[in-house]
């Protein structure tokens, strides 16, 4: 595992541990968040994934 890799799996762990930790997230968002951070293959991505994520839900789109 390469320095960038080993990087990004930190950041990924870290990112769902506070998924875990966020108390007005139902189990059903926290397992989805969790699924998203696990597939985004950049941060750039990862960031557009979450705000489309959130802007759906505050719509009620899914």
């Amino acid at each position: 595992m390469g320095n960038n890799e080993l990087e990004e799996h930190i950041y990924k762990e870290a990112l769902k541990k506070i998924v875990d930790n966020g108390y007005r997230y139902t189990q059903n968002m926290k397992e989805e968040l969790k699924a998203l951070i696990d597939g985004a293959h950049s941060d750039r991505e990862l960031c557009k994934l979450l705000i489309t994520y959130f802007a759906g839900k505050n719509y009620n789109l899914f």
